[in-house]
């Protein structure tokens, strides 16, 4: 661990961050797999890559205090998550060329919504813990940190696929180390 200033952690930023890496091409399908599959909460593991971007890392204690800390949204917007499946599925099984109706809109808003707040207070607690300790962890240890986290919060059933998320990730992160790379070459 080394002293150092604190880095500024913006809930909005975060949640930007988290649309624009959720939306292109498989990122949402990647993530929704996470997800649905491997019982975690995708907000963790958006939260952990935007911490990446900032250089700070969270121990394996306070990524345990973040999941348990938002169960209550969590709970809250997986409920409201279901009800929009569902209707989108009897919307299109009823023939709907439109399955976004308004209720269907109003469902995705407050999914939206909720997943915002659970974002901030997110933040919130990785600013006390960043603030708390003075210092922050970067990079290797992090990484191990995450994946570790990652899979204990899975259970043992789910480390294969929390191993496959997690190469995923990992390809994630190497395509936008070059492609950072790769601009700070034709800046040069």
């Amino acid at each position: 661990m080394r002293e150092a200033l604190i880095p500024r952690l913006s809930s909005d930023e975060f949640f930007d961050y988290s649309l624009q890496f959720y939306f292109p091409g498989s990122n949402q399908e990647n993530l929704m797999l996470v997800q649905d599959n491997a019982d975690l909460n995708v907000n963790i593991v958006l939260l952990m890559m935007y911490l990446r971007t900032k250089n700070v890392g969270l121990t394996t204690d306070n990524i345990y205090a973040i999941n348990d800390n938002n169960q209550i949204l969590d709970s809250l917007t997986s409920n409201i998550r279901q009800k929009r499946r569902s209707l989108k599925a009897d919307n299109i099984a009823q023939g709907l060329t439109d399955y976004k109706t308004l209720e269907y809109k109003d469902l995705l808003a407050q999914e939206l919504a909720l997943e915002k707040k659970q974002q901030a207070l997110m933040i919130d607690l990785v600013t006390f813990f960043v603030s708390e300790s003075q210092s922050y962890v970067t990079s290797g240890f992090y990484d191990d940190t995450l994946l570790a986290a990652m899979k204990s919060l899975a259970g043992e059933d789910k480390r294969s696929i929390i191993c496959d998320i997690a190469d995923i990730l990992e390809e994630l992160l190497n395509a936008q180390k070059k492609a950072s790379q790769h601009l700070r070459c034709n800046r040069q």
